[in-house]
């Protein structure tokens, strides 16, 4: 009987544990390309978090999308920084 009381208490502490995992086919990707963008909008300079975000866009074959977002956005000295850090590597 212990065995049984044990495995069902297993099984029930564990089922809210499984429940609670993220999806990991697409979620962690997309909260790394935004905390990419935070640290551009707080320190837009060329550097590692822009060669990623970069990086990441290239490989889908998205980097216009990417421009056109900061194009969209609100015309902040941040985002123009960007954006002109972006141009360049368009060649």
């Amino acid at each position: 009987m212990p065995i049984r009381r044990t495995l069902a208490l297993l099984l029930l502490l564990g089922a809210p544990l499984a429940a609670q995992q993220p999806d990991k086919t697409q979620q962690p990707e997309d909260k790394v390309l935004e905390r990419y963008r935070q640290v551009l909008v707080a320190n837009p300079s060329e550097g590692i978090a822009l060669d990623r975000l970069w990086k990441a866009y290239a490989d889908k074959g998205e980097t216009a999308k990417l421009i056109g977002d900061y194009q969209k956005k609100s015309a902040t000295f941040a985002q123009e920084m960007i954006l002109g850090h972006l141009f360049p590597k368009l060649d």
